[in-house]
């Protein structure tokens, strides 16, 4: 049987600041933030096929249960203001798991180091085979991809994806996954002989939940990484969040990626429709990552993105999702 080939749409981000004087009043919606910090995650990899009564032992209760776009639901652990964790259960047993920040999860994970020393003597490779429903799958690697989020076969139900800071070299996120996540993923290019898999279709009223669960992921692991480099928490703003959905929907439904809507002007204009007052602001903008851990990576990335995310000016932020278009909004008020 011949292999056939499937290269994923481009991630695409953009980045733009813009400074306007005007006068400004607040209108937020603001989290309680603490620093309860995570237990360690002592043998992560076995949660793998784990039940969720076993994690429950483990960690306790989450803090909320998330739906996902691909068939698993998304328990969200996030107490601290350094760490991050998401334990996805499909048909009640972990299939995948997302941590970021100063979590201890073992010798395997060292957080924080570089990639020397995470993978020591050995290299990632640049092809990973794996085998779902006994069909052949094999990723292929770009050089860039190797160098920023490697993928390692643990075994043959298990890979690791390892999400690095590129311009520090640090590891600050990790993705552990069965094989059919990541081929519903498909976060590299893919060849295949057989059937693809490809992630389940989702109503409007699905694709709602998910994209609301997707802007609470963002505002918290934006606060992590904000942490982490010695930044002050953002705080949340509804009324900043709409403007920002409002223009991923734009992006969405009219086909574009851009900071300027045909219809509705740049992020200034946007703002001012949505009666938003401010003395500073900024955008990013994402579209084509497969969830919101992997847009988060892909602005912590890109230099403009990174100096939004971690800009000491701004004091509150919006997200809005819409399907694969993500927005960020950040200002300072008056």
């Amino acid at each position: 049987m011949d292999w056939n080939t499937v290269v994923p749409e481009v991630e695409r981000i953009i980045n733009e600041e813009t400074e306007v004087l005007d006068e400004t009043t607040k209108d937020k919606d603001e989290p309680e933030i603490t620093s309860e910090p995570l237990p360690a995650l002592t043998g992560i990899e076995k949660w793998i096929g784990n039940s969720s009564e076993g994690i429950t032992q483990e960690l306790g209760e989450p803090d909320r249960v998330d739906p996902s776009s691909y068939g698993y639901e998304w328990w969200i652990y996030e107490q601290s203001s350094s760490e991050y964790l998401q334990v996805g259960i499909e048909e009640g047993k972990v299939v995948t798991v997302f941590f970021m920040g100063n979590v201890e999860a073992g010798d395997n994970y060292p957080m924080g180091e570089n990639a020397e020393t995470v993978f020591n003597d050995t290299r990632p490779d640049k092809e990973i085979s794996l085998k779902v429903n006994d069909y052949d799958y094999r990723f292929q690697l770009s050089s860039e991809e190797l160098q920023q989020k490697p993928l390692v076969k643990i075994h043959d139900e298990l890979f690791a994806q390892y999400y690095f800071d590129k311009f520090n070299g640090s590891l600050r996120a990790v993705r552990l996954a069965e094989p059919h996540v990541l081929v519903k993923q498909r976060p590299y290019a893919v060849s295949y002989r057989g059937e693809l898999m490809d992630a389940e279709t989702l109503s409007n009223s699905q694709w709602e939940e998910v994209q609301t669960a997707m802007e609470k992921q963002i505002f918290a692991m934006t606060n992590v990484l904000r942490n982490l480099s010695d930044k002050k928490p953002l705080s949340y703003n509804q009324e900043v969040s709409k403007v920002a959905f409002g223009h991923s929907k734009d992006m969405g439904d009219n086909n574009y990626f851009s900071h300027t809507s045909p219809s509705e002007g740049e992020l200034s204009d946007r703002l001012k429709s949505g009666d938003v007052l401010y003395s500073y602001a900024g955008e990013n903008i994402a579209a084509r990552y497969p969830d919101a851990g992997a847009s988060m990576i892909g602005w912590l990335n890109s230099k403009g993105h990174r100096e939004a995310l971690l800009n000491e000016e701004f004091t509150e932020i919006g997200v809005g999702v819409y399907r694969e278009y993500y927005t960020q909004n950040f200002i300072k008020p008056f």
